[in-house]
């Protein structure tokens, strides 16, 4: 396979998949599956570039088919699951008219167990009185009376109703052919990861397909006014729902991103696969905004995009005013955000020969697995290396602490700013990603050592980039779905 080192690898890739297998692609349940396909498989290739998934890990590996056999105790827990769903509509009907939806991922909660990506907007709705409801996804743990409940009975109730349907329907083998597809791409490329990328093809289309149905008995019976979801991509099941209900629905920017993320490139051929598509962006500031327009833009599809900037960071700015910031002791204090890559060698050098500096190193929530090296460096200069604060206190307390913030592309960057530190950037990715502000002289650019030391004794100009409208939410509820 293509060396994966840099994020234009994986656009590459997906350009070349396109172009050979888009044709030949079939309908599932009436819809075009390229949305999911590239989403999918670009999220995949990014976790073999991380390390996350290694060869052997599919060696052996057989793809589980979805199976059609039909029993009696099929049957009879159908209609079980019926007449709880039927049960649970009626008591639903209505009920979230006038209220705010919001979709929100359990690990995503922080220590005050809020999501910093919904929180924000649920204050300011309650202070203008306006009703919401939080549907939690991704947990076990929920009270079967709740938005939450209802939609996992639901979601049990379309499983099995799908596997009845497809019995005497049978779409499955369109499924099924446009994963072979997909696995005959990547084993002309010789790839060992050929079955497990065309396995969660197969079966991302078949639970999209289960979460569209449930989540579109939902919409249809609760009638929110607006759904609020954050990271679009992994919940286009959501999205499809909402637009085929003609329910209003916004994606809240949940980073920071750029053309060569796989999410957020062009789109080609957008009009087929719109449907997987938010039609309300809202963006942290104006870059992205351009961004959403130049690449999710076709001859029919074009979504409305609201700049109003990070409402969290806008949030804690106000919380955190009252604690004091001492530059002298913020002085020659770094602090590393890793995007499950380590850092390059000349960063842990610089490091390790500098002892005027003292580093933060800060793990990607998702991406525990550098902690061994992050802790083997430590073992070598314990004193000039923090852990456990950098890993347990929120991002924005730790800006606090430090005057200068490392990392290659992660959103931490135009955060900094904010709180008055700088932003200094490495790697290819993170050079694409921040092209504008570096040219700018707003972010250091570093390849070297040289360039690290010459980019941590010579300031650069300190300018936020999150626009912070507070107005802008109100335009959700005027704007027409």
């Amino acid at each position: 396979m293509t060396n994966l080192q840099t994020r234009k690898a994986y656009i590459e890739i997906l350009q070349q998949l396109q172009n050979e297998i888009y044709p030949q692609l079939k309908k599932c349940w009436g819809f075009h599956p390229w949305a999911i396909i590239q989403n999918k498989v670009g999220y995949f290739l990014h976790m073999i570039a991380n390390g996350k998934y290694k060869e052997d890990d599919f060696t052996n590996y057989k793809r589980i088919y979805f199976s059609r056999k039909i029993r009696r105790t099929d049957v009879k827990h159908f209609l079980k699951l019926w007449w709880k769903a039927y049960r649970l509509k009626k008591k639903w009907k209505n009920v979230l008219r006038d209220h705010t939806l919001f979709i929100s991922w359990h690990s995503n909660l922080n220590g005050k167990n809020e999501n910093i990506y919904i929180h924000p907007m649920i204050k300011l709705l309650d202070k203008e009185n306006k009703p919401s409801v939080i549907l939690h996804m991704g947990t076990t743990t929920f009270e079967p009376d709740s938005i939450t409940g209802f939609y996992q009975q639901l979601l049990e109730y379309h499983k099995l109703k799908l596997k009845i349907k497809a019995y005497f329907f049978n779409p499955i083998p369109a499924v099924l052919h446009n994963s072979r597809l997909v696995q005959d791409f990547f084993e002309r490329s010789n790839s060992k990861f050929s079955d497990g990328i065309a396995h969660n093809i197969y079966w991302s289309i078949i639970h999209h397909q289960n979460a569209f149905d449930a989540f579109s008995t939902l919409l249809k019976t609760t009638k929110p006014e607006l759904v609020w979801l954050y990271c679009y991509y992994g919940q286009e099941s959501f999205i499809r729902a909402a637009n085929k209900c003609r329910v209003k629905l916004v994606e809240y920017q949940h980073s920071a991103f750029s053309s060569d993320h796989f999410a957020y490139t062009k789109w080609k051929n957008i009009d087929d696969y719109s449907e997987h598509f938010p039609p309300l962006f809202w963006t942290w500031n104006k870059q992205s905004k351009q961004i959403i327009l130049e690449n999710f833009t076709g001859k029919r599809y074009r979504p409305k995009v609201l700049c109003g900037g990070n409402l969290y960071i806008r949030e804690q700015k106000e919380n955190l005013q009252a604690i004091a910031i001492n530059a002298e002791n913020r002085k020659n204090k770094i602090l590393v955000c890793l995007q499950g890559r380590w850092i390059p060698h000349f960063i842990e050098k610089f490091i390790l020969d500098h002892p005027d500096y003292f580093w933060y190193i800060r793990l990607h929530p998702r991406y525990p697995e550098d902690k061994s090296r992050m802790d083997d460096l430590k073992q070598k200069i314990p004193d000039r290396i923090e852990t456990e604060q950098a890993n347990a206190l929120p991002l924005y307390e730790l800006f606090l602490k430090v005057s200068f913030n490392l990392t290659a592309f992660s959103g931490t960057a135009i955060e900094a700013p904010e709180f008055g530190v700088q932003t200094i950037i490495f790697g290819e990715d993170g050079f694409s990603q921040f092209n504008e502000q570096i040219h700018a002289g707003l972010f250091k650019y570093v390849k070297t050592e040289k360039d690290l030391q010459e980019a941590l004794t010579t300031p650069n100009q300190i300018v936020t980039s999150n626009e912070n409208d507070a107005t802008v939410w109100h335009e959700l509820y005027a704007a027409k779905k």
